[in-house]
């Protein structure tokens, strides 16, 4: 009878601990304003800003544009490969988004490193 009770009470316990966890990690959570082919389609495709960015081109309006989709790819889960990885990569990139929003200096080359297509593509798509 007393083991019963270690268990029963050991199992709410877990229980217990597993509901606040998902509780708080559903208010943390939140959905990204585009989706990764949104952002891949903006970013890369026809009339590219990645484009403009690169060649100094783009306006104000292009550059908030460009951060709000990096943002969005940033807010992203992982779809395959490391999480951390992903994790680095986002960050990097919405880093070097805003400081071409910024205008800082080097912003553009910095932008130009960080936009490396062919290193997400190869560890996340």
């Amino acid at each position: 009878m007393m083991k019963f009770r270690g268990l029963l009470a050991m199992a709410l316990a877990v229980g217990l601990f597993g509901f606040v966890a998902f509780s708080a990690s559903a208010y943390t959570l939140k959905d990204p304003k585009y989706t990764i082919k949104q952002v891949m389609k903006a970013v890369e495709g026809k009339g590219a800003l990645k484009d403009k960015v690169a060649s100094g081109k783009a306006t104000a309006a292009e550059k908030d544009k460009l951060v709000e989709y990096a943002t969005a790819l940033a807010e992203t889960p992982c779809p395959k490969g490391d999480e951390e990885s992903w994790k680095t990569k986002t960050k990097a990139f919405l880093e070097a988004c805003k400081k071409v929003q910024a205008g800082e200096k080097d912003a553009v080359k910095a932008f130009g490193k960080a936009n490396n297509c062919k290193g997400c593509h190869d560890a996340h798509k």
